[in-house]
């Protein structure tokens, strides 16, 4: 079966009116089936391109034939649908199909989770290093782009980008030679006899008054120098000016989170007792997907930390990872120092306020 570059594909629209996704939603369809009968990937493979000449590539058909292409072509085609899907969203984020952060999180954080229980499956080796570090790379830049929109979290990236990244040190570790060190015969070594001379109670005495006296200028110095150089301990501490402060969005975020399921759980206990009232699943999740957009965009350090001990040894660990819990460390240091030294906080919006805005949410 052929395969396609990213870069002859135009951004297609609703796909749904066209025969040919009627019939790979069918075959897919088999993945939640109790029955489990066996899909035919290829045949998925051949739907998915049709589609995308006659209407173009969204993002459902394209998670569908990552999911193909990784069936049948282990990690190159893993990276070859991964890759569609990043040069997609990174470069046609406003006109992709479907419309929403909801549904389209809805579509990746699936597809996600599907492929990381098929990269389970691949029996890796040297031969698969070039390919495997492709996708950690495309990987990466979908994550950034996910991150940007307030969708890496809920989307669930990180587990599949740590999956291919603990793949590539095991690759790489395997597949570096044994080396064999030989060791020379040991040479009889020439030993020097050093008569001891043993310092009369005189020397010995000068010399315990010499060492002493040095000491004692040597503190005086020092403490001179300490003295004159100790920075002010104020003056250490981190400026407000030299630090961003924390974004607005970023400062708000888990209380807005907070409120929404606040007032899901109000509206729920209201409707106790009441019969014929009730919540739609839409609604649920509707409120659910907001509240975790919210919290999306204040993770806490502490969760920051954790996924940064998640690694198996610091050199592991992603700069872009460090970097931005190093930055948020320093924002909140910032906003902190800003607010005990008397400088007005920022307008924060009123109890009452946030639960209207996220009733009409």
């Amino acid at each position: 079966m052929k395969h396609i570059e990213p870069r002859h594909l135009r951004t297609g629209d609703d796909p749904r009116p066209f025969p040919d996704f009627i019939a790979l939603r069918n075959e897919m369809s088999k993945l939640t089936h109790p029955a489990r009968p066996d899909i035919d990937w290829k045949r998925v493979g051949q739907l998915s391109l049709s589609l995308f000449e006659k209407n173009g590539v969204e993002l459902q058909t394209a998670a569908w034939y990552t999911l193909a292409r990784s069936h049948l072509a282990r990690v190159a085609g893993m990276h070859e649908g991964v890759n569609i899907i990043a040069a997609m969203l990174g470069h046609r984020w406003a006109q992709v199909w479907p419309q929403g952060n909801h549904p389209r999180a809805d579509i990746l954080c699936g597809l996600f989770q599907r492929l990381h229980k098929v990269f389970r499956t691949f029996t890796l080796n040297a031969e698969d290093y070039p390919q495997l570090r492709q996708l950690e790379s495309t990987l990466d830049t979908l994550s950034d782009t996910l991150a940007r929109q307030a969708l890496q979290q809920v989307s669930q990236i990180a587990p599949l980008l740590q999956q291919v990244r603990h793949a590539l040190m095991h690759v790489e570790n395997a597949s570096e030679p044994q080396r064999v060190y030989a060791i020379p015969p040991a040479q009889g070594a020439n030993v020097e006899t050093i008569h001891a001379i043993v310092p009369t109670e005189k020397r010995a005495g000068a010399f315990l008054s010499g060492m002493l006296t040095a000491f004692v200028l040597s503190a005086v110095g020092f403490a001179g120098w300490y003295s004159l150089a100790r920075p002010d301990a104020l003056s250490a501490l981190p400026d407000d000016r030299a630090l961003s402060r924390t974004p607005d969005a970023s400062l708000t975020g888990w209380h807005q989170g907070m409120l929404t399921l606040q007032n899901l759980s109000e509206r729920l206990n209201a409707l106790d007792g009441q019969k014929g009232k009730y919540l739609t699943v839409s609604e649920l999740k509707s409120q659910v997907f907001a509240a975790t957009l919210a919290f999306n965009k204040t993770v806490p350090v502490e969760e920051q930390l954790r996924l940064m001990s998640e690694q198996q040894t610091p050199e592991t660990i992603p700069e872009a990872q460090k970097r931005q819990a190093r930055q948020h460390l320093q924002q909140l240091i910032t906003d902190y120092f800003a607010l005990t030294r008397g400088v007005t906080p920022r307008q924060q919006p009123s109890a009452a306020a946030s639960r209207r805005a996220v009733s009409s949410g």
